[in-house]
């Protein structure tokens, strides 16, 4: 059996791969069996490594844990390991790919162009969120006096402050239409929020 990787993913902590390919947006071709399907990778975005799989005869993408088609992502964006990597790559692959199926695995849903455009225009608004409702809140807003001499309590206060907002401001366009939006939502404003305040340059 072969295991066709990005060379990012030649990690000896995991399955090694047999073959792997390097670059971004170079696609690699490989023949498996009568089905020649594309490999590439878009740079950073779930994790260092992760790549999208065209099966151009069947019009058919894979593109794992990016895109959610009808429900919200879960805890921290689904670990996102570059949020500016998934904003870019949600943003690039229905203009990229000519493809009317998507394989977005969990769920057991597949996805559309429709879903891309949805979770693009969510992805959008979060980070408008995320970034309005963080720069007007104050630090130690609201705390008891006492606790604002603690450092981290200040700070949690200022985190939790700001999802709580974060959520509030989403929930009347989005709760109804992203399944799970109650029970996920508060980890992908913390995660947008805290990207934006470490990666904010490149957002």
């Amino acid at each position: 059996m072969q295991i066709i990787a990005h060379q990012d993913t030649a990690d000896p902590n995991r399955p090694l791969p047999t073959m792997t390919f390097d670059g971004i947006d170079v696609p690699f071709t490989v023949q498996a069996a009568n089905q020649v399907p594309d490999l590439n990778s878009s740079g950073p975005n779930h994790e260092f490594g992760s790549i999208e799989i065209r099966h151009p005869e069947s019009k058919t993408l894979m593109l794992i844990d990016v895109i959610f088609p009808g429900w919200m992502m879960s805890r921290r964006m689904a670990i996102a390991q570059d949020i500016p990597g998934v904003l870019g790559l949600v943003g690039r692959i229905n203009a990229k790919y000519a493809f009317g199926l998507l394989v977005a695995g969990h769920a057991g849903r597949a996805g559309t162009k429709a879903d891309v455009d949805e979770q693009l225009a969510f992805l959008t608004d979060l980070h408008a969120t995320a970034l309005n409702t963080l720069d007007p809140t104050a630090i130690a807003e609201a705390m008891n006096p006492a606790d604002t001499t603690n450092a981290w309590a200040v700070f949690d206060s200022f985190i939790d402050r700001v999802t709580v907002r974060c959520v509030a401001e989403l929930a009347p366009e989005w709760r109804d239409k992203l399944s799970d939006f109650d029970v996920f939502i508060y980890d992908p404003c913390t995660a947008m929020e805290q990207g934006i305040r470490v990666d904010r340059q490149r957002l």
